[in-house]
């Protein structure tokens, strides 16, 4: 005779409850003095708090740099690399070939070793005790049941390809990391983006609402609007078109309104904008408020032939990785709040030194504060025969004397 391992709780459920194909389970009574769930839930309680704290310091740190120094200085949390698992999974497949361990991201590839041996050796250990997501995922389940009296189950026609999601964007990023040699592995790592991806990651909780309308995710692709417009949100939010990390890029010929950023071209090689008519809302700041073009560390850019109407900053050029960019036969508008028609600055993620080796010619500045302004470390570019209608100032050459050149450039005041 067989002997059940647990026994049932007088009061408790029915200790037989047949399933789908029906056999009978026997209802688990844990026993008296079991703390497992009091200490898993101190557990998940703790890791969120962590997680919370990671991620509290990390915005701090970033925030330091992106306001100058403006803001206290906080020291880079590693553990912030927990959430890169894509750059963690690049890193660990290049020590498993080269054994090397990677000098980019390297925390995110021991943290994802110790959550694929926790997996293997523990099951469920990880999802269940440790895991932020895993943790919330379960308090939403707690509080809708406390909520509605009940949970519901979807019919198996909808829930097996919903749970099938997970598995396919698993088995999408293996494919991709797999199919990457060492060297692109290093060359992506490497990249403007690849130093900064952890930044990119915070960006896209915090700016969820802001996301651009087009993206161009290849190199060598051509975009022609062909006239058709994009309309943003409004209120100094989105991108119109994000071109980031790419090569070989053309857009042209079409309209963007109402847009935060109508066109970012960022860590880019030899992109071509044109013909394009940018319009913002006039919102003014605080800055960078509307932009119509911002070019950050991105070589090789030519803008040309674009009409940019009512933003804060009409041409944004940022960043000691811009060079060799050409902006010319531009026409730029500003409506009441204009600040600066062409800007040029520093990156702002912590290094003072601005864009250089451009050339900016033949192009309509009219209707803001200021015309032309460089900042202190703004070196080696060329402004010249560019006419320019200011409010308050045509040139506020921020950086030293001969620094830059400008020449034949046309001034009046408004």
């Amino acid at each position: 005779m067989s002997v059940a391992r647990y026994s049932i709780l007088p009061g408790g459920p029915d200790p037989q409850i047949a399933s789908s194909a029906g056999a009978v389970r026997r209802a688990v009574a844990r026993r008296q003095g079991d703390n497992t769930q009091l200490v898993r839930q101190g557990f998940q309680v703790a890791f969120v708090l962590l997680n919370l704290w990671v991620g509290v310091r990390f915005w701090q740190w970033v925030r330091y740099y992106e306001t100058g120094g403006a803001m206290p200085w906080a020291s880079r949390p590693p553990g912030v690399e927990g959430w890169l698992p894509i750059a963690a999974l690049m890193n660990l497949k290049h020590f498993l070939l080269t054994g090397l361990v990677p000098e980019i991201h390297a925390a995110g590839m021991f943290l994802l070793a110790a959550f694929l041996a926790m997996a293997f050796l523990l099951r469920k250990a990880f999802c269940s005790w440790l895991c932020p997501v895993g943790t919330v995922s379960e308090w939403l389940w707690q509080g809708g049941r406390e909520l509605f009296g009940r949970s519901w189950a979807l019919p198996r026609w909808a829930e097996l390809p919903l749970r099938s999601l997970k598995y396919i964007l698993l088995g999408l990023f293996l494919y991709a990391v797999g199919s990457m040699s060492t060297g692109d592995i290093r060359a992506f790592l490497e990249s403007p983006y690849g130093l900064i991806a952890d930044v990119k990651m915070l960006d896209f909780f915090r700016k969820m609402g802001t996301t651009a309308a087009i993206v161009i995710a290849a190199d060598g692709v051509t975009l022609d609007l062909a006239g058709h417009v994009l309309t943003g949100p409004g209120g100094k939010l989105g991108t119109g078109i994000m071109i980031d990390g790419r090569r070989n890029v053309s857009v042209k010929d079409g309209t963007l309104r109402g847009f935060g950023f109508g066109v970012q071209v960022a860590n880019s090689v030899n992109v071509k904008v044109q013909g394009l008519q940018i319009t913002g809302d006039d919102a003014g700041g605080p800055p960078p408020g509307e932009v119509g073009i911002l070019i950050l560390n991105s070589r090789g850019v030519e803008a040309t032939r674009n009409v940019i109407a009512r933003v804060f900053l009409g041409l944004f050029v940022r960043g000691g990785g811009s060079g060799a960019n050409r902006l010319f036969e531009n026409t730029l508008a500003g409506g009441d709040t204009g600040q600066i028609g062409i800007c040029y600055n520093p990156d702002g993620l912590g290094t003072p030194a601005g864009p250089s080796g451009d050339l900016v010619y033949l192009n309509l500045v009219s209707g803001f504060k200021i015309g032309i302004q460089t900042s202190p470390d703004t070196r080696g570019n060329l402004f010249r025969e560019n006419d320019i209608a200011f409010v308050q100032k045509a040139i506020e050459e921020l950086s030293p004397a001969g620094a830059n050149l400008f020449d034949g450039n046309f001034e009046i005041a408004l």
